[in-house]
């Protein structure tokens, strides 16, 4: 059974989301600041302070779950935003892949992690990919075991727990990241059965 992080998640931050609410700041202001602070979170790693930029990590995080639910909470959720939201997820991926990358880059013997790494980036791309054809070819796409919440739990453990398990986790992400990919194709091609 799959386990609901962002569900669990929008729980726990739902009185947080209050204040928010009460404070009147836009949704799309905690969108762009989640993505500052991954932004900071990715320039963290770069920089070899891998577990810093996992504390970073978590706050974009927090940030990423807050708008859409301040936005549901204000009525003000719309299509805009829903395209903003995805697009900065993808940047906000990007940023922490990029400083990750540019960590290993500068470490002797790390060819493989930047193999693992150039596969969680395609992976990640294509379990958002998937979706959003899918959904346009009018599937649903709700299935796989990697969606951005998971990898994004997976990724601050493994930042946590420090650089030298973090090859470990970014093959865990590689192969389950496209295990999700194949999932997806299996159940929207299902769906669009002539």
């Amino acid at each position: 059974m799959k386990l609901d992080v962002k569900d669990r998640a929008r729980a726990t931050l739902d009185p947080v989301v209050g204040f928010m609410d009460s404070t009147g700041i836009h949704p799309n202001l905690l969108t762009a600041l989640g993505l500052v602070f991954a932004i900071i979170a990715g320039f963290s790693m770069a920089a070899g302070r891998i577990r810093e930029g996992a504390i970073w990590l978590v706050i974009s995080g927090i940030f990423d779950m807050l708008d859409g639910q301040v936005a549901r909470r204000r009525g003000m959720s719309s299509r805009r935003g829903a395209l903003l939201d995805s697009t900065l997820d993808r940047y906000a991926e990007g940023a922490v892949f990029l400083g990750l990358t540019w960590f290993y880059a500068h470490r002797p013997g790390a060819d493989w992690t930047l193999v693992a790494l150039v596969l969680v980036i395609v992976g990640s791309l294509l379990v958002s990919y998937v979706r959003a054809r899918g959904e346009g070819l009018g599937a649903t796409c709700l299935v796989g075991w990697m969606e951005r919440p998971e990898r994004l739990v997976v990724m601050i453990i493994a930042c946590l727990i420090g650089p030298a398990v973090l090859p470990f986790f970014l093959w865990i992400l590689a192969i389950l990241s496209h295990v999700t990919v194949v999932q997806r194709i299996v159940h929207v091609y299902g769906e669009l059965k002539e």
